[in-house]
């Protein structure tokens, strides 16, 4: 090829790179302009919607990280960081970027702010030993300034805290300072370490023994290594304490928040008392980070910092803003991330009511609160009953004008509650409740409490609860008189299907034997005779009816597995007999293994000729021993005790012989005593099955001396529930409902030594919230009341009036008494939610003092 043709060749390549080069200039500059569009329109959406969808934030950081354009990026972080608190990965990110780019002392003096910032978000080991690689590139004062912040809090965390240590020692070893003092200080600040039950502290002792032994001679007095040695072994023992904790919250998926939370909760409960203030504290800020959108774990927090012990005081030294922090930062801090959770805000009213701020500071809590879209009436029910009981409570109700404050902003509360929610608005009538209490209590309106409480009462089935009656009896005989209360008792004595007829007749007989005359009394006494009467008899047929149900399907159902069983038979017979002519044999087969499914239950080594002192036991841990079961039941003489076996090995059952045959007794009445967890079935020995129950333990019948609570927090325990109904009067009895494995199921019987005490603990405890559940107590009748039925259809119109359907329900607008209304424009009335522009804090401030 001629030179020429070369020429032509290179200048025609040389084109074709320029083109490609403008080509993807091009194509660079239409992607940064799409980009920039991008940012602009994600702008303008997150203006539009008010910054309240974190994914915009989102969208917006990683456009202009895109874009790789700075100012972009720190537009985005600060419009984010505004709106939400963020997350430390997302500040890891851009404070990368910020150290990048810094230069001058100013620049990483603001840098330093911004890692400020990012830990006040959210407790992060990863973003502190970050912050402490900074403290060597800034003055001494300010490097001092970083050390007093991090060494305190997260020298603390337990997997990674001793990286902070360690970080420290480094930095301080390379400072000007005489050796001797260096050397001291750094020993003192090993001994800190050490006494802290930090990971793989076994390294960290070996390399305090290396470091003292190197620089001993330079030590004024010598160290006693002893001392310390035995202060280190007591670590080491709460380290074997805290570790299996450690290990359960390193093995949970990130999204079990739930189950974090219950970890750390029973962390905190087992090791507190072993630990350093700010150890636990910090438990609690590593919970909200790694649970950050659930309620409980702030309220937890919140209630640890209000908990604590007065005489606790954080280190002069100690800068971290984290033990600085009072119950209302933390509540604050909790509905940045959960700012939909009631809970919360009905805390933070509490704290700001204790902390004696004015009234419009908490106004302005309630007036956040309902900017909030629920998709469901109760936490913003919960919220307006938290602010109307304040409201009362600040009330003088000597001044007329006070007072019509407080009737508006109840209005106001069921006005826009039953126009946002229409028919579901507060179904069990809260709000009426408590204002119809306070017209009544302390308005002294009698006219118009009743007029709210006989809305309450036409509402949903709170027809059916005789505690509602007895309440608003109890309202009337103080407010208007024994006639007006005793016109409530004969209005509720009748309404069918009480939920607990059997206490308000108790408690109509005692009203009349202390407010009523003797033919009042009679009086009295034949109705409720005839009330029960009907009562029991509508009970037995319906008991009747359902037993017979029951056996029914049991028939049927057994008749069903029959036919299967044999249909089952008569195929594998076929295809035996088809294929070997082996009819006999198979039938052989079908003998043996029935014989061998009716015997592979019994144990070949259970002795049974001393059947009369022995008792069946069940659902028992497969490897109990006898040494185990004398130590459970320390009460009998429990000689042997046999495993009966099953064809997999142990089967969780056996027999237990027991030194006399008086002693059975003594043993059915330790039945379900709970043994590692789990609670243990005592009941005769019989070779038949259905004759080893000693009789059911429980009644079935009425039992006017004990209640039957249900809705109880799984976390209560006896001792609780004694506390709280031991008011009511002397208690005989307490038993929580478990599952076989000792699990509480919400539910329980308490027998009280009086009939009148069962009665008062009803009265009183009924639907009142204990340990976070709102609990319903009865007499006692075996089976449950069935509630399916809200009136029966032959209920007499004169009865039915008092009674209002779910499916016929009046608006709750009109549950207010027409003296209370307030006269609305038309078009006002047909609004709903959907239609109706947000109101702004101005306008509702104007709603809330009008």
């Amino acid at each position: 090829m001629s030179d020429q043709d070369e020429s032509m060749n290179e200048t025609e390549s040389e084109e074709h790179e320029e083109e490609e080069e403008e080509d993807s200039s091009s194509e660079s500059v239409d992607e940064e302009i799409k980009l920039n569009q991008n940012f602009i329109n994600t702008l303008q959406k997150i203006s539009i919607e008010q910054g309240k969808n974190y994914d915009d934030f989102i969208l917006l950081l990683d456009i202009a990280y895109d874009l790789n354009d700075l100012d972009k990026i720190r537009q985005s972080i600060e419009l984010f960081s505004s709106a939400f608190p963020l997350s430390p990965d997302i500040w890891l990110k851009y404070l990368s970027v910020e150290l990048t780019v810094a230069q001058t002392d100013a620049e990483l003096e603001q840098i330093g702010k911004i890692f400020q910032k990012a830990l006040d978000d959210y407790y992060s080991i990863d973003v502190a030993l970050e912050y402490a690689k900074l403290a060597s590139k800034v003055t001494v004062e300010k490097a001092k300034e970083i050390w007093d912040i991090l060494l305190p809090a997260y020298g603390y965390e337990f997997t990674k805290g001793r990286l902070i240590w360690e970080a420290w020692r480094e930095h301080f070893d390379k400072t000007e300072l005489d050796s001797s003092e260096k050397v001291r200080k750094i020993i003192k600040k090993y001994k800190e370490e050490l006494l802290l039950p930090l990971s793989n502290m076994s390294a960290t002792y070996t390399s305090f023994r290396e470091y003292l032994e190197k620089n001993d001679s330079q030590l004024e007095k010598k160290f006693d290594r002893e001392a310390f040695d035995v202060e280190v072994k007591n670590t080491k023992k709460i380290l074997q304490k805290v570790l299996p904790f450690e290990q359960k919250l390193a093995k949970l998926d990130d999204k079990a928040h739930r189950e974090r939370v219950e970890t750390f909760k029973q962390y905190i409960a087992e090791c507190a008392e072993d630990l350093e203030e700010e150890y636990v504290q910090v438990l609690y800020e590593r919970m909200i980070t790694a649970c950050c959108l659930n309620e409980t774990a702030w309220i937890l927090y919140v209630n640890f910092i209000q908990n604590r012990s007065s005489e606790w005081k954080p280190l002069e030294s100690n800068k971290s803003k984290i033990f600085l922090q009072t119950d209302l930062d933390i509540i604050n801090r909790g509905l940045r991330n959960c700012n939909w959770s009631a809970e919360l805000y009905v805390e933070k009213m509490r704290i700001l009511e204790a902390n004696s701020e004015p009234r419009n500071v908490i106004q302005s809590v309630l007036e956040e609160a309902v900017q909030i879209q629920y998709n469901s009436p109760e936490p913003i029910v919960k919220i307006w009953i938290e602010y109307l009981t304040y409201l009362s409570r600040v009330t003088n109700f000597s001044d007329e004008k006070q007072i019509e404050i407080l009737r508006n902003n109840f209005n106001l509360a069921w006005d826009t509650l039953g126009r946002q929610f229409g028919n579901l608005a507060d179904p069990n009538c809260e709000i009426l409740k408590l204002w119809g209490t306070i017209e009544y209590t302390k308005i002294n309106d009698y006219a118009r409490g009743k007029q709210l409480w006989n809305s309450v009462m036409e509402s949903n089935e709170n027809p059916l609860r005789t505690a509602l009656w007895i309440e608003l009896v109890q309202l009337e005989l103080k407010c208007r008189g024994a006639d007006a209360a005793r016109s409530i008792l004969k209005r509720a004595i009748k309404i069918n299907d009480l939920n607990d007829v059997v206490s308000l007749i108790s408690y109509w007989n005692r009203f009349e034997r202390c407010n009523g005359t003797l033919e009042q009394l009679k009086d009295c006494q034949k109705v409720c005779d005839k009330t029960l009467q009907q009562y029991q008899k509508r009970n037995f047929k319906k008991d009747f009816t359902n037993n017979k149900r029951k056996t029914d399907d049991t028939k049927k159902d057994g008749k069903r597995k029959a036919d299967n069983y044999m249909d089952e038979n008569d195929h594998k017979n076929k295809k035996l007999k088809d294929k070997d002519g082996a009819t006999e044999d198979f039938q052989k087969l079908s003998i043996s293994a029935t014989d061998k499914i009716n015997s592979n239950t019994t144990s070949a080594n259970v002795d049974r000729t001393n059947e009369n002192a022995q008792v069946f036991l069940s659902n028992l841990d497969t490897n109990i021993t006898l040494a185990k079961l004398q130590e459970t039941f320390p009460e009998l003489n429990i000689i042997k005790f046999e495993m009966a076996s099953n064809r997999k090995g142990k089967s969780g059952y056996g027999f237990a012989e027991l030194s006399h045959e008086n002693d059975v007794k003594k043993a059915l009445d330790l039945d379900r005593r709970p043994m590692d967890g789990r609670p243990v079935f005592i009941s005769l020995c019989e070779r038949d099955k259905s004759h080893r129950q000693k009789g059911f333990k429980y009644s079935t019948t009425i039992e006017p001396n004990k209640i039957f609570v249900k809705g109880i927090s799984y976390d209560a325990t006896e001792d609780d529930l004694k506390k709280l109904f031991g008011e009511c009067g002397i208690i005989n009895s307490c038993r929580i409902v478990t599952n076989k494995f000792g699990k509480s199921k919400g539910i329980a019987y308490i027998e009280f030594e009086e009939e009148s005490s069962a009665k008062n603990a009803v009265i009183k405890v009924d639907q009142k919230e204990f340990m976070g559940k709102k609990m319903t107590v009865a007499i006692s009748e075996p089976p449950a009341h069935d509630k399916s039925k809200v009136l029966p259809a032959k209920t007499p119109v004169s009865d039915q009036k008092n009674f209002v359907a779910r499916s016929d329900q009046k608006s709750r607008i009109s549950f207010i008494p027409a003296s209370v209304q307030k006269a609305q424009h038309p078009s006002q009335q047909s609004a709903t939610s959907s239609n109706q522009p947000a109101k702004s804090n101005d306008d509702f401030r104007k709603m809330l003092m009008k």
